[in-house]
């Protein structure tokens, strides 16, 4: 796992993040899931892999701006 500041927060906040801010964690590819298993930043786990559709989230909406703005 590529988590180099990992040490900077406590089990509490890390706890707050996967809480709160799990549809974003798997939008940008930052969830360790059994379906991308060469995803090199995948600093949160959690029991289930989630919705797959969000995984990586962010690729599918850049294309689509991109289309929008006419530049792809």
């Amino acid at each position: 796992m590529l988590n180099r500041n990992i040490d900077l927060y406590t089990k509490e906040q890390i706890e707050l993040i996967k809480t709160e801010l799990k549809e974003f964690l798997y939008f940008f590819g930052y969830v360790k899931t059994a379906h991308h298993p060469d995803n090199n930043t995948p600093f949160f786990e959690y029991e289930d892999d989630g919705p797959e559709e969000l995984y990586y989230g962010f690729r599918k909406h850049n294309a689509e701006v991109l289309a929008k703005l006419g530049t792809n």
